[in-house]
């Protein structure tokens, strides 16, 4: 009696120790189930067979929080995460090298990871609940991936595929090759065309995504002299002086934001632009 309660024991003990390292920091308190670190999350996928989302974030990120609290907290989304795919979150702040290994440039940005390592593509920026399940749901099946919407170019050139495959490159940090497809989207329309004035922008942005400052300020001023009177033009505009306020140029920020006002003193964006305009001032705290 004594051995086998002795072997009951020491059964048990090799269970808890099985479920700790496949369980790893799973987090279930409130919300979807996930790892706290990548590691965890790729070991219970090796052991699952599971892919991967890796959901990026960080503590300022207001979408981010939104994702966390209204997204992750879905009984729909709950369930999908329990059963279907593994979740893992990080905040790429903490963990800036794998951060970087994504080539991460905006938050949130969820990356889904296939059982295999590779990635099968991304979530850029926050959906509602339907709308982030499916697309999860969709590339698992290989739908709007990037590798699915290059086979379909191979079939017939459309602009709007191409931007969203210059878009794809872009989020990845691909930069060159995003500006490729997005070229392609500009010279096969009229250059004032609403895809050629998205393809525009889009270029601007990849150049920031980038680090690419100084490249990024110049093609929004270019995108805004061109665009003049389309509905790029105050977006144009903005960029420029939000960018240099980054960058601590507060004098040529405030600047341009003040030449906005004049120009635009009815848009929609006055009041955050006076907003911006009054922090770097030193008015209010920090920018956003």
């Amino acid at each position: 009696m004594r051995s086998l309660l002795a072997l009951s024991a020491v059964a048990l003990i090799l269970i808890i120790v099985a479920c700790g390292t496949e369980q790893g920091n799973l987090v279930t308190t409130s919300g979807s189930p996930y790892y706290a670190n990548f590691v965890d999350a790729k070991a219970a996928a090796s052991i699952s067979n599971k892919a991967i989302l890796v959901d990026f974030y960080t503590d300022g990120c207001t979408w981010c929080k939104r994702l966390d609290t209204v997204v992750l907290r879905d009984e729909k989304a709950v369930a999908y995460f329990s059963d279907t795919v593994i979740l893992a979150k990080v905040n790429a702040e903490v963990d800036t090298d794998l951060a970087k290994s994504y080539n991460v440039s905006g938050y949130p940005t969820a990356v889904l990871i296939g059982a295999d390592g590779n990635e099968i593509d991304r979530v850029v920026g926050y959906a509602d609940t339907d709308e982030y399940l499916q697309t999860i749901r969709d590339y698992l099946n290989g739908i709007g991936t990037l590798d699915d919407l290059l086979e379909k170019i191979e079939t017939g050139f459309t602009r709007e595929i191409a931007f969203k495959i210059g878009d794809k490159y872009k989020y990845r940090g691909k930069k060159e090759n995003a500006i490729e497809w997005f070229d392609k989207v500009i010279a096969s329309g009229e250059p004032t065309d609403s895809l050629s004035g998205a393809g525009r922008m889009a270029i601007a942005d990849a150049h920031y995504r980038t680090g690419d400052r100084d490249e990024a300020v110049t093609e929004y001023d270019n995108a805004a002299a061109d665009l003049k009177g389309s509905i790029y033009e105050e977006d144009a505009l903005i960029w420029p002086a939000y960018i240099q306020a980054k960058e601590g140029d507060t004098a040529n920020a405030i600047s341009r934001y003040e030449d906005f006002l004049k120009t635009f003193p009815e848009s929609d964006e006055t009041e955050w632009v006076q907003g911006q305009i009054d922090k770097l001032n030193g008015k209010t705290e920090k920018i956003n």
